[in-house]
């Protein structure tokens, strides 16, 4: 097979790889037979590794990425339900931060889980940009507090609506509003043409928010570096490829303070069809 390699004396014929690819691709050959890639769509794989994750023998491996590891999932190291609503109902917004910033294998880690988020046709396109220390978030800080003056200068709709006027102005004082005096900032970028491309990132970025609240770590999405994502000076401090938009900002840091209950939420509002 083009895509997949298959090894024939481990393979047990159950035609789960089959049944499990997205896009259809794989047959049985015959009652009993091996799995084949249908004659010409062998170019539509996705890579997306269902075929490989099933195999109950591992006979299957993505022809690509064939040199990377594949691990067995250890269904009784996986916490519980409870455990997983737990940690979600109690994250917070983070935004009192200590003033060390995290270390560069800290923050490496915290992304890392973030290439397992799910992207639209599996095209696995987000990248990220990190400020390590806090004189980067200042200077990323700093562009956004210049696009914040231009916008208040030109009595944008945007400057009266968010108070921009006094964000500034408290900048000016020394005050961060923008960042939070944050020691540490993440940005996801995503090429600008794509299937769900600022969706992916902004998936990854809910990833990375989970992953950090599960090292006890905080994190807090950074709205006002978004609203300033297309200023020129913006996606210079942040080295913003051409051809690729922002899709998310996360400030990140130690906790200066542990929150110790889970606030109350609006009730749950569904239509059963």
């Amino acid at each position: 097979m083009e895509h997949v390699e298959l090894n024939v004396e481990l393979c047990n014929r159950d035609g789960l790889c089959a049944a499990v690819c997205p896009l259809g691709l794989l047959h049985m050959e015959g009652e009993g037979g091996l799995p084949l890639v249908r004659e010409g769509m062998g170019a539509h794989c996705i890579g997306c590794g269902h075929c490989e994750a099933v195999c109950p023998t591992g006979a299957l491996r993505l022809a690509e990425m064939a040199a990377d590891p594949w691990p067995e999932i250890d269904r009784a190291a996986l916490p519980s339900a409870e455990a997983v609503e737990l940690l979600m109902r109690s994250r917070r917004s983070v935004r009192a931060f200590r003033e060390t910033p995290l270390e560069r294998a800290e923050l490496a880690g915290l992304l890392e889980v973030t290439r397992w988020a799910p992207t639209g046709h599996n095209a696995q396109a987000v990248e990220w940009c990190v400020a390590p220390d806090r004189a980067a978030v200042e200077r990323v800080a700093g562009a956004v507090v210049e696009w914040m003056a231009w916008a208040c200068e030109e009595r944008r709709d945007l400057a009266r609506t968010l108070f921009l006027p006094g964000t500034v102005r408290a900048w000016r004082r020394g005050k961060d509003i923008v960042t939070r005096f944050a020691p540490n900032l993440a940005v996801c970028h995503v090429p600008d043409a794509g299937v769900t491309p600022e969706a992916d990132g902004i998936v990854a970025a809910s990833w990375l928010e989970l992953a950090a609240h599960a090292r006890g770590l905080g994190a807090c999405w950074c709205g006002y570096v978004m609203l300033a994502r297309e200023h020129p000076a913006v996606r210079a401090a942040l080295a913003i490829p051409e051809g690729r938009v922002m899709a998310a900002a996360m400030m990140l840091g130690r906790p200066r303070v542990r929150y110790r209950r889970i606030p109350p939420r609006k009730p749950l509002s569904v239509a059963w069809l």
